[in-house]
């Protein structure tokens, strides 16, 4: 699992992008971890889906725009 925030365990520091140990994830005091990056995970599959679309309707916008535009002028 790769991380989505930055962690401090003990003296190990993981950072964002960063693969998990599984020792950590699996480890009984740091459940905690693999719960928030599991939530992380699904907000940024949300917000790129959210990006995509919004930026699939600009263009389809812009494509509308274009077209009344060309309309307007003959």
């Amino acid at each position: 699992m790769i991380a989505s925030r930055e962690y401090h365990i003990g003296y190990v520091i993981i950072k964002p992008g960063d693969p998990i140990p599984e020792d950590i994830l699996n480890h009984k005091d740091f459940k905690h971890i693999k719960e928030q990056n599991e939530r992380g995970d699904k907000a940024n599959k949300r917000r790129a889906e959210a990006d995509k679309l919004k930026a699939d309707k600009l263009k389809a916008d812009k494509a509308k725009s274009d077209s009344t535009d060309k309309v307007k002028v003959n």
